[in-house]
């Protein structure tokens, strides 16, 4: 039954009198009678949505009204399965959860909880992550902004919206900049679509990670170190990345300097597009543009290890990138001032190519491992030759004839409820 929600005689005045189908407030999706619970700003915001949180049953929403509501603490939920939160007002901007003065907890928002919702608001200075959500299925996030008002600077959370290990993630129309390690995260997971956001001042602007069968469609990432991230990394719980589309993004003029730490802080400036140690990544119909280092890089973790100086005892997952395939991307203006480790010893290059391969294949690689690079326009192809190309140009290649083939295509990603282009 719809109703207004009332909570502890300290908390009412915090409570909105208002109804559910007000002209001017559409719920943030077009259904006047979309809001099961209603709260407003009050003296202690973090209590007051807990609460309501508590009385929603499954498959119901709570709705914030227009404002900002002010956190001191990690707002945390979970037990409950179908719960949405969303902001009540015309616009992300008008409901803000605020978390600059937060002084406990490591991230701003963290859910344990199948079927959660969050939409139509803004999360602003997380102390550390914005939305964490953890272990859940069929998680949304939607129309949401994250941002750090210190702009891009290395004391900002990691991981501003953070879906992990988790089925069936859904990140469609958020608005998403600052973090130090990736805007948009999705990493040991199965079963995933990020669409139609912007990232954008992160050292990363979307990763997906050590994950299976995710979509990465209609976004655009621009002012990062690198804009696209496919990459199955060492030292986790799931050991390999595989059937990844990336397709009608843009990826532009990424190229600001790294502010991160850890893995994320050695990716060298100015890349669109990073896939590495991932099996059947198809990156296509992309507009990649303005990048001072290459547009596209296909690369296995010996290769980044030995330049970066990042070995690993994980001896157990995927190393190697096998199967994928280029084409039908449209480059421009990359490669013209190449920094970091492609500029230095022992690479040294003064301007490097549109597309690049570091030519590694795992023992025991068949022909259907190949890279397949097709119809990119007048894209320029450098294949490093493997680990012993890096110190030997003689080794490397340009010839993008060798790679003129085709793979299969991806099966759909299927999520209830979610339509998908086709392949």
């Amino acid at each position: 039954m719809k109703h207004t929600h009332s909570l502890m005689p300290a908390l009412v005045l915090g409570l909105a009198a208002v109804g559910c189908g007000s002209d001017d407030d559409d719920g943030g999706k077009g259904k006047p009678d979309a809001c099961d619970v209603r709260v407003a700003t009050s003296d202690d915001d973090r209590t007051t949505i807990v609460e309501a949180l508590g009385d929603l049953e499954p498959g119901q929403t709570l709705c914030l009204e227009r404002g900002t509501y002010t956190f001191d603490r990690v707002l945390t939920f979970g037990g409950k399965s179908d719960i949405t939160i969303r902001g009540a007002g015309k616009s992300r901007d008008d409901v803000v959860l605020d978390f600059a003065e937060q002084t406990s907890g490591d991230n701003g928002v963290e859910v344990e909880a199948d079927g959660f919702t969050i939409e139509n608001l803004t999360v602003k200075d997380p102390r550390g992550d914005g939305i964490k959500v953890t272990r859940s299925d069929r998680p949304t996030f939607r129309n949401v902004r994250a941002f750090y008002s210190t702009g891009s600077v290395a004391s900002n959370g990691a991981y501003a919206l953070y879906p992990v290990e988790s089925t069936n993630v859904l990140i469609e129309d958020c608005d998403v900049s600052g973090s130090s390690d990736a805007a948009i995260y999705l990493g040991q997971s199965k079963g995933g679509i990020v669409r139609r956001n912007k990232a954008h001042a992160a050292v990363i602007g979307i990763e997906i990670e050590n994950s299976d069968d995710i979509e990465v469609y209609e976004n655009e990432a621009w002012d990062n170190t690198n804009g696209f991230l496919i990459v199955n990394l060492p030292a986790l719980r799931y050991k390999s990345t595989n059937r990844i589309k990336v397709y009608d993004n843009i990826a532009r003029d990424n190229n600001r300097e790294n502010f991160g730490a850890l893995f994320a802080g050695e990716i060298p400036r100015g890349t669109g597009i990073i896939v590495m140690g991932a099996n059947e990544t198809h990156v296509y119909d992309n507009e990649i543009t303005g990048h001072g280092g290459p547009g596209l890089l296909f690369s296995s973790w010996p290769t980044f290890a030995a330049i970066g100086g990042l070995p690993t005892e994980d001896t157990e997952f995927d190393q190697y990138a096998t199967a994928a395939y280029a084409h039908g991307n449209t480059f421009s203006g990359n490669g013209q001032n190449p920094q970091d480790v492609w500029s230095e010893a022992p690479l040294n290059f003064q301007t490097i190519e549109d597309i690049f391969w570091d030519g590694m294949m795992e023992t025991g690689a068949t022909a259907q491992d190949v890279l397949c690079v097709k119809d990119n326009g007048s894209a320029t192809f450098r294949s490093l030759g493997g680990l012993a190309g890096v110190a030997n140009r003689d080794l490397q290649s340009t010839n993008v004839a060798a790679h003129d083939c085709t793979q299969p295509a991806l099966p759909p990603v299927n999520i209830p409820g979610v339509d998908i282009p086709s392949e």
